[in-house]
């Protein structure tokens, strides 16, 4: 799964090495994102992990 250049620079943010907890980690900041196109992106980001395997995820941020 490909991420968008934005996409990537939110998931360097976090700085999780691992799916769930990157997942977790952004439903958490999705209370308190007062930016509507952050807020739209994290969702967006969301989806995508919601669709990886731990396998791929690990391949693609090894990328990033």
């Amino acid at each position: 799964m490909k991420f968008s250049f934005e996409e990537e620079m939110l998931i360097k943010a976090y700085q999780c090495s691992d799916r769930t907890q990157l997942i977790s980690e952004m439903q958490k900041s999705l209370e308190w994102l007062e930016d509507e196109a952050v807020w739209e992106l994290a969702g967006n980001v969301i989806a995508k992990l919601r669709l990886m395997s731990d396998e791929e995820f690990l391949s693609t941020i090894r990328h990033l």
